[in-house]
Parts: C-alpha cells; structure tokens; sequence
C-alpha cells in the first residue's frame, strides 16, 4: 500500500516537469522508480505522458472564453446589484410598516390627540380629524406590512 501512494506521488510531482515527455519505470532494490533517463543494463518501461489541458476544448478561442468569463461576471454584478436593491426596498418597507402601525395604535388610543404644526405651533385634532388620520394610517398599514404581518 505504502509503495503505490509513494509510486503515485511521485507520478504526479513528475507529471507538470512532463510537457509531453517520456519517464520510465524501473524496479531498483524491490522498489519502484521513475525517471526521465533508465540506468544502463536495467529494463524500464516507457511511459508517455501528455500535457493536461487547463480548460476543456469546445471549440471557442481564448478571446471567446474570456469574453464569456467577463459577461458572466458583469450578469452576477446585475444580480447582485438586484439583490442589494430588494434588500434594502425590503427593509425600507419594513420601517414604514412599523411606522404605520406605531401611527395607527398611538391615533386608537383613548384621548385627546395633538400635532405640532409646520410653523411650530400645536393644534388639538378633533374627532373628524383624528378618524381622517386614523384611515390615512389604516391605509399606510394596508399598503406596507405585508397581510401576514399584519396580524401580528
């Protein structure tokens, strides 16, 4: 067993030296050996090798392939870019969601309801007011939570 993982290991230190090479296998002393030159008066056995191709060949040139490797990075920065965009539409909605229902639950409780005004001042809405605000935050509620959170 020792001898075929040494055997294989020296297979593969040997095969980027190769460039389509000959090595030769001998025994020497009980054990395996390769080399690019047998020793004189031993028998070696002739082993080609061809050089591995580092893509497979499909028939499209070098420029072609680097083309392509350049559109699909350019196609996963568009889907990433997308990706980056959903997420924050998401969590832009999910910010006015919560702001929606914090609107809507401080407008239903009991009491009277004020607003600062664009000028500073405060005004005290009345009750066609409040139910006019309390529909405009029912919407909001409608329009940016999502229906199954809006349960919760």
């Amino acid at each position: 067993m020792l001898k075929t993982l040494i055997s294989a290991g020296l297979i593969f230190l040997l095969i980027p030296l190769a460039h389509a090479a000959t090595i030769y296998q001998w025994t020497e002393n009980g054990k395996t050996v390769y080399g690019g030159v047998p020793p004189l008066g031993i028998q070696a056995k002739e082993i080609r090798l061809e050089r591995p191709h580092s893509q497979p060949d499909n028939g499209t040139s070098a420029t072609e392939r680097w083309q392509q490797s350049m559109e699909r990075k350019a196609n996963q920065k568009k889907r990433d870019k997308v990706k980056t965009d959903d997420e924050k539409y998401s969590q832009a909605r999910a910010l006015n969601c919560n702001k929606a229902r914090h609107n809507l639950n401080v407008l239903q409780i009991g009491g009277r309801k004020r607003v600062r005004l664009s000028d500073g001042s405060v005004k005290y809405l009345d009750e066609a007011e409040t139910s006019q605000r309390i529909r405009k935050a029912t919407a909001d509620v409608d329009a940016y939570c999502d229906s199954a959170d809006s349960n919760s």
